[in-house]
């Protein structure tokens, strides 16, 4: 991918655009943690669960708790931080990727039928960087977007 383009260049502002086709002057939310989508504003989750879909989702940052209204429509939510954050918020609670993935996975192979979405939010490339297995002369922030299969290493 040469170009990349988001809504908002904050976390909980540019998730409601992916799960309800609005831009946030549309949907009400335009900074984090200040207020939480609208009742009224349909989301895919619930979309999809009304479809017949299973439904998870497993967040790793406090700012996309259930609160602000983006658990609707799934099933299984879980918004469990482990840590507090650091760099420019020390504010947001966080989790490291490979436990909201775990989850993720638990609740896959419990999928015994049927179609599902599931929705794996990853906070890990932000300040402060702490890669779980830092190489020499890797930027710390490129350890913590690459991508590990669990049982790989």
């Amino acid at each position: 991918m040469e170009h990349a383009f988001t809504p908002a260049p904050i976390t909980l502002p540019s998730h409601p655009t992916l799960f309800t086709s609005k831009l946030p002057p549309e949907h009400g939310i335009r900074v984090n943690g200040e207020n939480g989508l609208p009742r009224d504003v349909p989301v895919l989750a619930e979309i999809l669960r009304d479809a017949g879909y299973r439904t998870g989702a497993f967040v790793s940052a406090s700012v996309l708790n259930g609160i602000f209204g983006l658990d609707r429509g799934f099933e299984a939510h879980d918004d469990t931080m482990s840590r507090q954050g650091g760099g420019h918020d020390e504010s947001i609670r966080e989790r490291r990727a490979d436990s909201a993935v775990d989850a993720a996975l638990a609740w896959l192979e419990a999928q015994k039928e049927g179609p599902y979405f599931c929705w794996v939010h990853l906070f890990d490339p932000h300040l402060p960087y702490e890669p779980p297995e830092p190489k020499p002369g890797e930027h710390p922030h490129d350890g913590e977007i690459e991508v590990r299969v669990r049982g790989d290493g």
